[in-house]
This record gives structure tokens, C-alpha cells and sequence, in this order.
């Protein structure tokens, strides 16, 4: 299975709460938010694995634009 590098230009989903086990789409979203969380208070499993670390990976397609100081996360 491959894949290509393309620009998104439309969400394919309305916004609106459901379980992530029906979308894609939240799942990923899940996914980015708990390795964040994991990258600020990480549990033991993942400091003896440097999962601590995953969230850096998303660097080069995080947009930055909304919180330049702090890497493009929106902290309230």
C-alpha cells in the first residue's frame, strides 16, 4: 500500500461529537491529542519506550500559524 504528499483541501466531515470508533478521521485526531498529552506528563510505559518523543513527528505538518511560540499548540 502507498501513498502520495497532497495539500487537503476539503473536510469530508461535518463537526459534530461521536465515538471515534466511527471515524477515521477523530481517530487520528485522538491519537494527536493523547500523544501530546503524553508529551507533557508522560506515564512510565511511555517514558521507558520515548513515547514522550511521537509528537515531535507531527512537527513538519503541525500549522503554526494560530501559536508560533509554542509550536503551533493552542494552549487555553
Amino acid at each position: 500500500m502507498g501513498y502520495r504528499y497532497l495539500l487537503m483541501r476539503s473536510v469530508i466531515e461535518d463537526a459534530n461529537f461521536r465515538d471515534s470508533a466511527h471515524s477515521w478521521f477523530i481517530q487520528a485526531v485522538d491519537v494527536a491529542a493523547y500523544m501530546l498529552y503524553q508529551q507533557l506528563t508522560p506515564s512510565s510505559f511511555m517514558r521507558r519506550k520515548a513515547g514522550q518523543n511521537y509528537f515531535n513527528r507531527l512537527d513538519p505538518i503541525i500549522c503554526k500559524v494560530a501559536s508560533p511560540r509554542t509550536g503551533g499548540v493552542v494552549r487555553l
